[in-house]
């Protein structure tokens, strides 16, 4: 029987079908299923619908047979189907213990053919191309994927990787007054384009992979351009830098047609890609970024034709050149001086008093920041500050204040989030003829398109359970972690939730994953996932502890929870932490003390919590560490004790520099049978339908606001 990897890829989008057919036929002997989660390049409804869009997988499987990674064989996935939050789809595949690379080349039907058995990876990767015309890209984009099982390909995994674009995006900005935008055309691209990158490092390219001997003779067609604002039209290849010789004739370059002034005739003008205005990199376009090209002045008419314009280099004009994924440095020039800040956004924590800084680089001496529209329009030309000063918005939400050299601008939360009054403000700060605009924003992030995967151990009562979209629970939680299984994912006829049908935490949904473990846990099962949840049942051998922790060092947005319910409870790991750990012997209630707990619990988009209440135990048994102990391994109260014995001392908290949570109780997760007293988690089978979380219950506030962090450690991009 054949081998199914079910794929679920995660964000809103809209899937086109694919043929079933497969490139190569492997015999098997039972069926398996894997899932692994493919996050799409970030949705914004803003951008193109096509950027995101998939229509087509290849699934190209490397396997270490002894002597290295060599291609083994390669099958295209079918039965695309939508889920609530997403999409799967399946891949006929063996399964093995031997090391795996498996690569995926997304919307390139036709460039993954004809691929030896035993071809390296270099070999594999030059054969994948695309051919491209002046017509540009008529269907979804190409984008491709790697992901590594040093474990090999096993069943009832949750794996995770990214998807990043094949092609590079040209936008034009027209900021002069004087000039009318109306052509764009790209001049002299690469005729062919690698799918897969030849080196990426955290899905970013820094140089392009281009198949050898490929010319650089296209001329794309010459799209009309209205308006100011010219994006979303123009998809090219990559290109390598040209020889300082060849610039003016061999270079990829952008020439728009406009009108300059009053003139009645198009005429046109050369924009040549230089990143950051760094001339060292003159020419390089690179994968999976946007480039802007902002027109910032034009001083008189250009060519009479588009093709003597690619030809003769331009000036007055800007560039600004920007990763899909937002994360870079954003930069605008003018003829003279250059205006520079390291984002152009922030997002304030929940609390008040929360702050981000800006920097800001500039060859001026001194510039103003005036409150703003999204647009840059200031709205008090009366009120301004400059270096050293501080103001806040009309409304009061915000404060702004530039250090006194002009290196940096601070925002500061003026109160905590209010859903109800929660308002996005924007600064513009003006130096000379040069203006950014800094959106200013206080709560919950929008990761929408974006997942959390967890992995656990489906053995015994604290298990989360196993549940992906559109296949369901496969088991379901413990009955003890039912309450916080059904918050996290759902229902199985609501799909996630994302702790409510308001959709307060706004992600594709959390995906769970689980096997029948006891004690040991391989590496390859939780790699890739971005929680990792040693259950009531674990107690991990001191060689996974080691490996455990090696991942969580390195996965800069990995989580680690560790229960530790009895004195057998991940005792190897409790070690480890420096946690000596004491039990409970009765049913006493756990204290909640808004004094000792961290700040993304006690403001958070569920609520806030400065009042402190009593969280009940159903049972008499629960682990506790010493506050001394705990303290002394950077650990932050969020629950204590108040037995007689064992009396403040922590059951629930956080080591938030390490991304760890200890959690003493399995009752924390959901009381399938409620007490008479105190405040509970109890999101049970009895309410599973409506997903909600009680606003008015602290216990359900303190997991809700828990879980928006740990969604916010494990989607927020590294610096």
């Amino acid at each position: 029987m054949k081998k199914i990897l079910y794929i679920l890829i995660s964000g809103l989008l809209v899937l086109c079908g694919c043929t079933k057919e497969q490139t190569t036929v492997i015999p098997h002997d039972e069926e398996t299923n894997l899932i692994l989660v493919l996050k799409t390049p970030g949705f914004n409804p803003t951008k193109a619908p096509d950027e995101e869009l998939l229509s087509h997988v290849n699934v190209i499987i490397f396997e270490d047979l002894g002597s290295g990674l060599e291609f083994r064989y390669s099958v295209i996935g079918y039965s695309i189907s939508t889920t609530a939050d997403g999409y799967q789809f399946l891949a006929r595949i063996v399964p093995t213990d031997n090391p795996v690379r498996m690569y995926l080349a997304a919307n390139a039907p036709s460039a993954v053919s004809g691929i030896s058995t035993g071809a390296t990876e270099e070999q594999v990767k030059t054969a994948i191309t695309m051919d491209y015309t002046s017509a540009g890209f008529t269907d979804n984009l190409p984008m491709s994927a790697v992901l590594d099982l040093p474990g090999g390909l096993r069943e009832n995994s949750i794996l995770s990787t990214y998807l990043v674009r094949s092609v590079a995006r040209v936008d034009v900005i027209n900021d002069a007054a004087n000039f009318t935008l109306t052509s764009v055309r790209v001049f002299r691209t690469a005729d062919e384009l690698q799918i897969i990158p030849n080196v990426i490092d955290s899905n970013v390219v820094t140089t392009p992979s281009i198949p050898d001997g490929t010319p650089y003779t296209v001329n794309t067609a010459t799209f009309t351009a209205t308006g100011t604002v010219f994006e979303e039209q123009i998809y090219i290849p990559e290109s390598a830098m040209p020889t300082e010789a060849d610039r003016q004739l061999n270079a990829t370059m952008v020439v728009i047609g406009g009108r300059y002034g009053n003139d009645a005739i198009t005429t046109y003008y050369r924009m040549d890609f230089v990143p950051d205005g760094a001339p060292e990199l003159f020419g390089q376009i690179l994968r999976n970024h946007r480039y802007e090209f902002h027109i910032s002045e034009v001083l008189a008419p250009g060519w009479s034709t588009d093709e003597e314009a690619s030809i003769y280099p331009s000036s007055q004009i800007e560039t600004e050149i920007v990763v899909w994924d937002e994360i870079t440095t954003n930069m605008v020039y003018d003829d003279v001086n250059y205006f520079g800040v390291s984002r152009r956004s922030v997002r304030l924590r929940y609390a008040a008093g929360s702050t981000e800084a800006v920097e800001v680089d500039t060859s001026l001496d001194t510039y103003r920041a005036y409150w703003s529209d999204e647009d840059g329009n200031i709205l008090d030309e009366s009120r301004y500050i400059t270096l050293g000063g501080n103001f806040q918005d009309p409304d009061n939400l915000f404060t702004a204040s530039i250090s006194d050299d002009g290196t940096e601008v601070l925002f500061t939360s003026v109160a905590p989030y209010n859903p109800a009054t929660a308002a996005t403000k924007y600064l513009v700060l003006v130096a000379g003829r040069l203006r950014i605009v800094i959106t200013v924003t206080q709560g919950p992030s929008n990761y929408t398109g974006r997942a959390v995967s967890i992995f656990n151990s489906t053995h015994e009562i604290g298990s989360y359970g196993n549940f992906v979209t559109g296949i369901g629970w496969t088991p379901e939680p413990g009955v003890r972690a039912f309450g916080l299984g059904n918050m996290l994912a759902g229902s199985l006829n609501l799909g996630p939730q994302n702790f409510g049908p308001g959709r307060t935490v706004d992600m594709a949904g959390i995906y769970i994953s689980g096997v029948y473990l006891v004690n040991s846990i391989p590496r390859n099962y939780f790699q890739g996932c971005d929680v990792l949840y040693l259950t009531f049942s674990d107690n991990p051998p001191a060689a996974d502890v080691t490996d455990i922790l090696q991942w969580l060092e390195e996965d800069e947005n990995g989580i680690l929870i560790v229960q530790f319910d009895n004195a057998s409870t991940n005792y190897t790991m409790m070690d480890r932490l420096g946690l000596a750990t004491t039990f409970g012997n009765n049913i006493a209630p756990y204290t909640y003390t808004s004094d000792d707990a961290p700040d993304f619990i006690k403001y958070g988009p569920f609520g806030t919590l400065t009042s402190d209440f009593y969280y009940q135990c159903r049972d008499n048994t629960y682990g506790t560490i010493a506050p001394a102990v705990a303290e002394a391994a950077g650990f932050i109260p969020i629950l204590r004790s108040t037995s007689v014995a064992s009396s403040g001392y922590y059951i629930l908290a956080v080591n938030p520099d390490r991304r760890i949570i200890i959690s003493g109780d399995i009752d924390l997760y959901g009381n399938v049978n409620e007490g008479s007293t105190g405040s509970y988690l109890s999101l049970t089978a009895t309410n599973a339908a409506t997903m909600t979380i009680d606003p008015n219950n602290p216990a359900h506030v303190l997991m809700g606001n828990l879980w928006a962090w740990i969604v916010d450690v494990c989607l927020t991009e590294q610096e």
